[in-house]
């Protein structure tokens, strides 16, 4: 694999509260670490020398998102709980007033491809890549609502990360945006019950708890980091498999000559003269003697 210029991954933190999504984003700009992905370390040497359309190292950008839900009586008396908006509340997630996610969306277009030194590379990671969803959110219902909402945003995106070759190729599972939802530690039934639980540490176990991020925002910063390594890691072995098909097809026999659509001369020969493959072998290893008789020119 060819060393390649870096590539960006834009990575969404969504929450139903912007203070603890803002902690979230501050812890991740703390430790350099998180923001950077080396894609050497997720894989094998064996699988770094399958491509060389891949970039070493993924920056990871992460956007602080809020999701705000709202309800009302149905004609059968039922409540029913809808998403008012989801909006990005700026890198560090302090903006008074959000901002829509289109703008990451609509950069997509023909154009996806950069220059670095070794030549030209297709974005891998158009819009937004992935979505860890906490910080107040956890029920299925509405963790169910932002994929619907965020989906609508990122089929094209799922196309253009296919490759603009590899457009024959049905499958776009492994392209597809990945949104995950933080699951509560072994102990805790719920999120709600394993942050309340948090909340009553004292100050040294909350530091404690934010250095080993096995509890609180700091889990919720690993979670997100971990979201995207999967992602890099999906996205490119769906890299390797694509090229790996192409090459396949780009080595198969061809039985035609030319774009006459005539068989080749061996095809031509063996089906005309009646000759079988051994005669055809032997005809064409065994020695030849000369005959002294014969006058030659």
């Amino acid at each position: 694999m060819n060393p390649r210029s870096p590539q960006k991954c834009f990575v969404a933190i969504v929450g139903a509260h912007q203070m603890r999504v803002a902690k979230v984003a501050s812890l991740l700009h703390a430790n350099e670490s998180l923001s950077t992905i080396e894609l050497l370390s997720l894989v094998s040497s064996e699988e770094q020398s399958r491509t060389t359309n891949f970039p070493e190292v993924v920056n990871v950008e992460y956007l602080p998102c809020v999701a705000s839900f709202d309800s009302y009586e149905d004609e059968n008396g039922s409540t029913v709980r809808y998403l008012v908006k989801l909006e990005y509340y700026g890198a560090n997630g302090t903006l008074k007033v959000g901002k829509s996610l289109a703008p990451f969306f609509d950069q997509i277009n023909d154009e996806t491809e950069f220059q670095d030194d070794n030549g030209s590379m297709e974005d891998v990671f158009p819009g937004i890549a992935a979505v860890a969803i906490g910080c107040g959110i956890e029920s299925d219902d509405d963790v169910e609502k932002i994929k619907v909402f965020l989906n609508s945003f990122s089929s094209s995106c799922s196309k253009v990360a296919m490759g603009k070759k590899n457009n024959s190729h049905d499958d776009e599972t492994d392209t597809s945006l990945i949104i995950e939802c933080i699951k509560p530690n072994s102990a805790f039934t719920t999120m709600k019950e394993e942050n309340d639980a948090f909340r009553g540490l004292n100050d040294e176990l909350k530091k404690e708890a934010a250095r080993t991020c096995s509890i609180g925002p700091g889990k919720m910063a690993k979670f997100a980091h971990e979201v995207a390594k999967r992602t890099v890691l999906r996205r490119w072995r769906k890299v390797i498999t694509v090229e790996s098909e192409d090459m396949q097809q780009n080595s198969a026999p061809n039985d035609l000559n030319d774009e006459s659509g005539y068989p080749n001369d061996t095809t031509e020969l063996s089906t005309s003269q009646g000759l079988s493959e051994a005669n055809i072998e032997k005809a064409s290893f065994e020695q030849h003697t000369p005959d002294p008789e014969r006058t030659r020119y």
